[in-house]
């Protein structure tokens, strides 16, 4: 807990700077009338949007665990999403999310962790799979997108490494049994070297073996022989995405923005998927930046400071709220057994 709140502090304290430093520089005397052009209803039709985005979150837990073969209740799917995605926006490169998740889902539907990891790993791997296909599908087609040309010509050349590297990832994690040998090597060395651990080390060898091997083997089953699984949860991240993005759209519309709502619905999906290479918490400084450095020429004067604090503040923050929530009552003593009856992964 104290290194979430250490990055919960960093985040908050680079989205306040990047967003003093935008107001500051963007604030003109019409300013005032942008911020009331935020109506109530502006407002709460957001809030709505990224509501269903904890709900699609939760669905596509809950799908690729009984693609697995196990039955989470679609309220543990739900804590489990929101956790592992508020420790995705609390981590450098998003990089703890899916431990969390698991860790949630092990405890309360009484899945193996390593099976719980390979679910979220699946899901990590569609959703980068998304993300890569819209945004290459969008910075290679004709469509005007916001930004100067310069700036697309970059992102295409990065997105090009990008989904060499994410082939690359999925091959090595397909075959993940094979680190078994080497750890096994080096944990029973550290036996041999240091005898007073030999029992600890030879536990955790035969622990890291069992988990290697089942998570391995997990994966393959869902991403090799579920592929109707994998394309459920590949159009539930679409529709997840478009909700998100969809506030920046209508917050975008209603400060009077000169940029039609789809191209600027289009235009997030790359901003998202290079907003994971920043290695702050929750991209938390960079992704203020270029959103703003993406909508500014399409923004009427004094409104651009508005535009990023009210998009940043409904689509990040309220949902860091949610996903703390989610982490309580996991957290809570769990009284009685557990209502989730596990089944064993099936073959084939």
């Amino acid at each position: 807990m104290p290194s979430v709140r250490r990055n919960l502090l960093v985040a908050t304290l680079l989205t306040i700077v990047t967003l003093a430093a935008l107001l500051g520089l963007t604030w003109r005397p019409e300013s005032w009338r942008h911020l009331t052009a935020l109506r109530p209803l502006t407002i709460a039709v957001s809030l709505a949007l990224v509501a269903g985005t904890w709900a699609v979150g939760g669905l596509r837990t809950w799908a690729l665990a009984r693609a697995l073969g196990y039955r989470p209740s679609l309220l543990t799917s739900l804590r489990a999403s929101l956790v592992g995605t508020m420790t995705s926006g609390l981590t450098p490169f998003s990089s703890g999310g899916g431990p969390a998740e698991a860790a949630v889902l092990s405890k309360e539907a009484s899945l193996p962790y390593s099976v719980a990891m390979a679910a979220v790993t699946a899901t990590g791997i569609v959703n980068q799979s998304v993300l890569l296909l819209v945004s290459a599908a969008v910075l290679f087609s004709p469509l005007p997108l916001p930004g100067l040309p310069a700036v697309r010509t970059a992102l295409r050349w990065a997105i090009l490494v990008y989904a060499a590297g994410l082939v690359g990832v999925v091959a090595a994690l397909l075959r993940l049994q094979w680190l078994a040998g080497p750890v096994e090597a080096v944990l029973t060395r550290v036996g041999r070297v240091m005898p007073r651990v030999a029992a600890r080390a030879r536990a955790a060898r035969m622990k890291t073996r069992r988990f290697l091997i089942g998570m391995a083997d997990a994966l393959r089953t869902v991403l090799q022989s579920r592929p109707t699984a994998i394309l459920a949860v590949g159009a539930v991240y679409l529709v997840y995405y478009v909700l998100l993005f969809a506030v920046g759209a209508l917050l975008a519309a209603s400060l009077g923005a000169e940029i039609p709502a789809p191209v600027l619905v289009l235009a997030q999906f790359p901003l998202l998927l290079l907003g994971g290479l920043i290695p702050t918490p929750g991209a938390s400084g960079g992704l203020e930046a270029a959103m703003a450095a993406m909508v500014a020429p399409h923004l009427p004067d004094g409104a651009v400071g508005i535009f990023v604090g009210a998009w940043r503040l409904l689509t990040f923050y309220t949902t860091l709220v949610a996903g703390l929530v989610a982490t309580g009552l996991s957290l809570r003593p769990r009284t009685g057994r557990s209502q989730h009856t596990p089944r064993p992964v099936r073959e084939g």
